[in-house]
């Protein structure tokens, strides 16, 4: 029996998608928030932008069990589908579609 996932994590399309609506409706009923979030600008880091990157990344961060991976790197075919996807697929895949788009 698998563990059920928790709460958040269980519904986090619908958590991305309520995001994505939000910023666009901030966006729509105030026009002039994107003057604010560029004030908050050092240099060329969004400061907002920052703090909700890592706010993001922290938490799977946070879990990862870092003593499994010398085992994972043992199991060389993994490592090269994962390595092929990552730094071939999806770079030309991500090109193609800024192409087409």
């Amino acid at each position: 029996m698998q563990p059920k996932l928790r709460f958040i994590d269980r519904y986090l399309t619908l958590w991305i998608f309520l995001a994505m609506f939000l910023g666009v409706g901030l966006g729509y009923l105030f026009p002039n928030i994107s003057n604010l979030t560029h004030s908050l600008t050092v240099g060329t880091t969004n400061i907002p932008l920052a703090i909700g990157l890592i706010l993001m990344m922290y938490p799977p961060l946070a879990k990862v069990d870092y003593s499994l991976l010398p085992s994972a790197f043992k199991d060389k075919k993994v490592i090269s589908i994962s390595l092929l996807l990552n730094w071939i697929i999806g770079p030309i895949l991500m090109f193609a579609l800024a192409v087409l788009f």
